[in-house]
Order: structure tokens, then C-alpha cells, then sequence
């Protein structure tokens, strides 16, 4: 089941272009990350705690909040949303 989850997650992401809209990109990419989580455990018969996932997902999202700055700012709107910056 997680595998199809996965799967229909990126090709939203890639094929309907969600990347483009930045809080779906933000909880797609951190969903990922979780989804990677689950099924690791999964595979390994193996209890995932809840400090895994709440480390998973506040990692998960620091990567994807710098990757969409980085994003906002290549394409020129960084001086828009993260004026504050730089």
C-alpha cells in the first residue's frame, strides 16, 4: 500500500507539476521522508518510534522550506517572500 502512495505522491509531484505551488511541494517532499520511514520499518519488521517520526518530519521539513527558498530566490522572488533576508 505504501508503495502506491508513493508512487501517485511523485507522479503528482513531477507530472501534474504540484513542484511549481509552494506549500503542496513543501508537504509532498515531507511526505516522502515519512513515507520512506514507514516503509523501512515495514520491510525490517522493525517499531518505529515516535521520536523517529518527529524527527523525520521536522528534518523533512527544514530541507523543503530551504529547498523552495531556493527555488523562490532562482527564480527572482526571493526579494518578494524573504525580503527580511536579503
Amino acid at each position: 500500500m505504501w508503495i502506491a502512495v508513493y508512487l501517485g505522491l511523485n507522479i503528482c509531484y513531477s507530472v501534474f507539476e504540484m513542484k511549481n505551488i509552494p506549500l503542496i511541494d513543501i508537504l509532498i517532499l515531507n511526505a516522502g521522508f515519512v513515507i520512506h520511514v514507514i516503509y523501512g520499518g515495514a520491510i525490517l519488521n522493525i517499531p518505529v518510534s515516535a521520536w523517529l517520526y518527529l524527527v523525520i518530519v521536522t528534518v523533512s521539513f527544514y530541507f523543503a522550506l530551504g529547498e523552495s527558498t531556493w527555488k523562490d530566490r532562482k527564480r527572482g522572488l526571493g526579494k518578494v517572500f524573504f525580503g527580511i533576508f536579503g
